[in-house]
């Protein structure tokens, strides 16, 4: 019985490393969007300083032409930034969520080591009531 308690607690131990292992893969690929948004971030606000206007005398359509580009990178600036602040969110969860997981796996290995403690005691009781036993019959 308590070699498939030891079985079951090791088994535990064994799914929550897979588990650990598919996460660890998850939060590195949101680790690599989160730098990619950031460095679209960055290029965003380069090419926005990049089409201030410039002083002195312009043309109107050049004027309307650099307002509505500047706009739109506006617009994709603040979506990057909304989805930098989500992915930013979601790593510091996935994270809490490992820290977890590795928790859950300690928990489960230090159990089995416990059984498989107990089991060693037990066997070395029963190993030494045998020898008593033995002892006894002899005299």
């Amino acid at each position: 019985m308590t070699r498939k308690k030891r079985n079951v607690f090791e088994l535990l131990s064994l799914k929550e490393k897979i588990k650990y292992v598919k996460k660890t893969r998850q939060v590195g690929v949101l680790r690599e969007e989160l730098n990619r948004a950031r460095i679209l971030v960055d290029q965003l606000d380069e090419a926005i300083a990049a089409t201030e206007d410039e002083q002195g005398e312009q043309m109107a359509g050049t004027l309307r032409a650099n307002g509505w580009y500047r706009d739109q990178m506006m617009v994709q600036k603040e979506t990057v930034s909304n989805r930098k602040e989500f992915l930013s969110t979601e790593v510091a969860n996935e994270e809490k969520e490992l820290i977890q997981i590795r928790l859950k796996q300690d928990r489960s290995r230090d159990r089995a080591r416990e059984v498989e403690r107990q089991e060693a005691i037990e066997r070395e009781s029963r190993q030494d009531r045998i020898l008593n036993d033995r002892g006894r019959r002899r005299d």
